[in-house]
């Protein structure tokens, strides 16, 4: 018995019923996906709790340790989606998801680059295309581009 994965698990049921129940006051599609994330949450905080009483099994502390190697990249992660963030003020959408995309297809180890290059930038102008002109979202065009508009 694991009372770290019990105390996790019944934690995050205590967070995820009333975010479950402020889902259902939304109507049609829009509380869809908060209810989709609210039941997910309910699934992984059951597996935790089985997890915590013994029931399922889970990966040894030998297998889940972090090295320094691992802290490295999640910390290299998460300030290259700082800075993808913070460019997308300036360079707007498309140019900033390219670039964001070209990059980490690259480290995650893609060698062709002009296959990479043409990949991110397709997926990028598919995905604003599909959020602006199908669902009517905005986008960042980004301060780069203000004197073009």
């Amino acid at each position: 018995m694991s009372k770290h994965r019990l105390v996790v698990g019944f934690g995050l049921v205590a967070v995820t019923v009333p975010y479950l129940v402020e889902a259902y006051n939304y109507q049609g599609l829009a509380g869809l996906m908060p209810k989709i994330l609210g039941y997910g949450m309910l699934i992984l905080s059951a597996v935790m709790i089985m997890q915590g009483f013994g029931i399922l099994k889970y990966f040894d502390k030998k297998q889940s340790t972090v090295t320094g190697s691992r802290l490295i990249i999640g910390l290299a992660i998460l300030i290259a989606s700082y800075v993808y963030i913070k460019s997308m003020e300036y360079a707007g959408f498309v140019v900033s998801t390219s670039v964001f995309l070209f990059l980490f297809m690259f480290a995650l180890g893609e060698k062709k680059l002009v296959r990479n290059a043409v990949i991110s930038i397709i997926a990028s102008v598919l995905i604003m295309l599909l959020f602006t002109r199908v669902m009517y979202v905005p986008f960042p065009q980004g301060s780069m581009f203000s004197r073009f508009r």
